[in-house]
């Protein structure tokens, strides 16, 4: 189960669209004109007089990207000739380029194509990033653009009740795919529906196109003006791959226990599914099945909600009134936040019309119409127990009070956020309702509403959400052997597009599989959480000779500010002959000249000013064990002093490394040894 932090200010479709860097200004005698830096001329799109696109046909139009001043990029629409609801248009053949598209290969997840004409661009693309191949990379970062190479962005947007995104055709022609989702809803002029840009950095291309759709929009932030959840800097577990749907308040206990013992306890907690109170609709007499039945799996009941609060798993057994507030409050006491998952629906399969307890809701059977693109990418679709069966979907008028009904709930028993899942479900629901685009706006709109009601530290992650009518990668696969490489190349490249309006998560993995080193070290730098969903069963401590440790030390520097004089640092090693050297240090304190005490590196308080007139501070640290103990220092050390006894001290002036023997260990009653070294 895969996700994606989406904040406050979400997004309706997002359909990011890209701005652009610099004009060119071409002087002829007695003249000057501003040529835009994309425009379409005789046919064509051009790109910093690159060609991109040519044969583009006389119903495509364009708009300047500025109101005012130079052109910086170019939004593309088309007349038609008659109103549709799904309406396909060339803009132009492609060739002779390189580019990458991240396009969605299934209704909820987007991955990434490269190649070099229109034909190779997947259905379903909602990012195109062209490099022309024509310019120097040596020359790229010469002030003359001349000879660069130059990179061109694609951004299908959100245009009234459309939806756009990109296609390839046999002919090499890209083409601007709009649809509305509902076959009442249709149109024929379109203005604004993709946005190009160009330049010569494609990090900074990106950056500023979606801050130019950003201010077209005006329906979404990009990612550096939003409020990261606290659980992004926090070392998590949620228990989905632990239990799956069979997850208890038991097993829920022992998973956070198991971690503990190992030595890794988690800062936050995702309950996955399993925690709601679901159930099947009522079961008609039953049929034969045909063998074809039997095979895709069509008449497997899907559950619906039932209610808003726990199941009887997580109920307290003698006092079954308390909830889900008895399991949240023991892992709070013990390790902080905690989140629990729900789909944008409720559940898989919406909230089951004509439970008494959910009648103010209204919900409806709907049956998902997916668009022809997802079904030619996922023909599974076809046959899909959620489109076979339907899906009972809560009156968009009722949606804010069912997610507040939800979700204050789930934070008056110590809840701290929510795990939205399912959420590209609902770009099928529009029949009827508005269209895709509209539904989508309803209930976003609500969702932001309540979990900026109820969960203040923004605390909410969206899942199976990769659609531009709302938003870096399918589920982590434990028994998919290929699926590894492919599932960190999508996330990597989705994050080029989405991390510019998004933190985006590379999904949970399991630290101990064959390839968990390779997800681990993805996680390290991906700037999301990490968080295993491991099985209480399964080992957490890794074994000798299998992993490395890295003590790192902050130098200090001793000034009147309290960050130590402008000549003296210093910073503690521990015992430099052991494998876990930082981890003999139990206590640190530095105290300075003017008084002011700094305990692990942080001012506070007045301490007592250090003696003689040359001494410009102390350091004083509680140390364990025996060896060998070394530190940095930027000078000598006047001295160095074990149990307020001087001791011999070596000091390499190359290395700045203060070295000297404990060579005992501490005194039982003291447990560890006190040392002073005077810096000046």
């Amino acid at each position: 189960m895969n996700f994606f932090f989406i904040f406050q200010s979400k997004i309706t479709p997002l359909q990011s669209p890209i701005f652009w860097e610099g004009s060119e200004v071409q002087e002829k005698p007695n003249e000057m004109t501003v040529t835009p830096a994309v425009r379409i001329t005789d046919q064509k799109v051009i790109v910093k007089d690159r060609t991109i696109l040519t044969g583009v046909p006389d119903n495509v139009i364009s708009t300047s990207g500025s109101s005012s001043g130079p052109v910086e990029g170019i939004f593309l629409g088309a007349e038609f000739d008659e109103e549709r609801s799904r309406p396909v248009v060339s803009l132009g053949t492609l060739r002779d380029v390189r580019f990458m598209a991240c396009f969605r290969f299934k209704l909820w997840w987007m991955a990434q194509k490269m190649g070099d004409k229109g034909r190779d661009i997947p259905l379903e693309t909602q990012f195109l990033l062209v490099e022309t191949k024509d310019g120097s990379y040596i020359e790229s970062d010469d002030e003359d653009e001349s000879n660069q190479v130059i990179y061109a962005v694609f951004l299908p947007l959100i245009e009234g009740p459309f939806r756009a995104c990109l296609q390839g055709n046999n002919q090499d022609e890209l083409e601007l795919c709009l649809e509305s989702g509902c076959d009442d809803i249709n149109g024929k002029s379109f203005g604004h529906s993709l946005f190009v840009s160009a330049g010569t950095d494609p990090y900074s291309t990106v950056f500023e196109a979606i801050r130019a759709v950003k201010m077209h929009l005006k329906t979404f932030r990009q990612r550096h003006e939003k409020k990261l959840p606290g659980i992004v800097d926090y070392f998590g577990w949620c228990t989905w791959d632990a239990f799956y749907q069979e997850v208890t308040q038991e097993g829920f206990e022992a998973g956070l226990a198991s971690l503990t013992v190992g030595g890794t306890p988690p800062r936050f907690v995702i309950i996955g599914d399993g925690w709601q109170s679901v159930g099947v609709d009522p079961q008609k007499e039953s049929t034969q099945k045909t063998e074809e039945d039997k095979e895709e799996n069509t008449n497997k009941p899907v559950p619906r909600l039932t209610g808003i609060k726990e199941n009887e798993k997580f109920q307290k057994k003698d006092d079954p009134n308390v909830g889900i507030r008895n399991i949240v409050s023991i892992a709070k006491e013990k390790y902080g936040l905690k989140y629990v998952w729900h789909a944008i629906t409720g559940y898989w399969g919406g909230v089951r019309p004509g439970v008494k307890e959910m009648e103010e809701y209204e919900s409806l059977m709907k049956y998902p119409n997916v668009s022809k693109g997802v079904v030619e990418n996922e023909p599974l679709w076809k046959s899909d127990p959620m489109k076979v069966q339907g899906l009972g979907l809560v009156n968009p008028r009722n949606v804010y009070k069912f997610f507040n009904d939800l979700h204050s709930y789930l934070a008056s028993q110590g809840v701290d956020g929510v795990k939205v899942d399912v959420q590209c479900i609902l770009e099928t629901l529009g029949g009827g309702l508005g269209g895709r685009v509209e539904i989508t706006r309803q209930y976003h709109q609500a969702l932001d509403a309540s979990v900026a009601q109820n969960f203040p530290d923004n605390g909410c992650i969206a899942c199976m959400s990769h659609n531009t009518d709302a938003l870096a990668s399918d589920d982590f696969y434990p028994r998919d052997p290929i699926s590894h490489t492919i599932h960190i190349a999508a996330v990597a490249y989705n994050s080029v597009f989405l991390g510019e309006f998004m933190q985006p998560d590379w999904d949970m993995f399991h630290s101990d599989h064959p390839a968990g080193e390779y997800h681990g070290s993805a996680r390290a730098i991906s700037g999301g959480p990490i968080y295993p969903p491991h099985n209480v069963a399964l080992p957490v401590t890794l074994k000798v000779l299998e992993y490395d440790i890295f003590t790192v030390t902050p130098i200090k520097t001793l000034a009147p500010d309290f960050s130590l004089a402008p000549d003296f640092s210093f910073a503690p090693l521990g015992l430099i002959n052991m494998f876990n050297a930082g981890g003999a240090i139990e206590g640190l304190t530095y105290q300075v000249r003017s008084g002011a005490q700094v305990e692990n590196g942080l001012a506070h308080g007045e301490g007592a000013e250090a003696r003689g007139d040359d001494v410009v501070g102390k350091v004083h640290m509680e140390v364990k064990g025996c060896g060998t103990f070394g530190a940095y220092s930027s000078t000598r050390p006047r001295k160095c002093r074990v149990e307020s006894e001087d001791v011999e001290f070596g000091y390499d002036s190359g290395m700045g490394l203060v070295t000297f023997k404990l060579d005992h260990m501490p005194e039982e009653s003291k447990r560890v040894h006190n040392i002073e070294i005077e810096l000046g």
